[in-house]
């Protein structure tokens, strides 16, 4: 089970708007994460899916080692603020890395969903392992660190 984030659109938000609201959002979230749980590893960006057996086509892709949010988020910016409306319309934003969950190490992403069908689907931002059947929540839960991993996410996160 993945840990989807629904954002409240504001009335009459422009796109882009719309767009750095759901960036911000997933950054506050790795926030969270980023010293001793999750350790990003590269960034893509996507149109109308975030893998060509959908039909998405790949804008962006780039291996990272940055130890801070701010990096993440001027390396995504650096990248959509060329974007023509179109593209804007349906990006799909990655953020893979390693989730360092119960003792192991997992392949996992959050994905800023800014295409429609996706934001249906999996909400405004999606945080999820890729390996295996594992279930990214119950990895937290039963970690023995769930207090930051679990309460503490949700105080910090829903107090911003």
């Amino acid at each position: 089970m993945a840990i989807l984030v629904d954002l409240r659109a504001k009335p009459f938000a422009l796109q882009k708007e719309e767009l750095n609201a759901r960036l911000e959002t997933c950054m506050l979230a790795i926030e969270q994460y980023i010293h001793g749980y999750f350790e990003p590893t590269s960034i893509e960006i996507w149109n109308d899916a975030p893998i060509p057996e959908l039909g998405g086509k790949n804008i962006h892709k780039e291996d990272i080692n940055v130890g801070s949010v701010s990096e993440i988020r001027n390396i995504i910016n650096d990248n959509i603020s060329n974007l023509g409306i179109q593209k804007l319309l349906n990006v799909i934003i990655r953020i893979y890395g390693n989730w360092k969950l119960s003792d192991t190490i997992r392949k996992g992403f959050f994905s800023i969903n800014h295409n429609p069908r996706w934001q249906d689907a999996y909400g405004d931002v999606d945080i999820d392992i890729i390996s295996g059947d594992d279930d990214i929540t119950k990895l937290m839960w039963n970690d023995n660190d769930k207090n930051i991993l679990v309460n503490d996410f949700f105080t910090n996160f829903l107090n911003d």
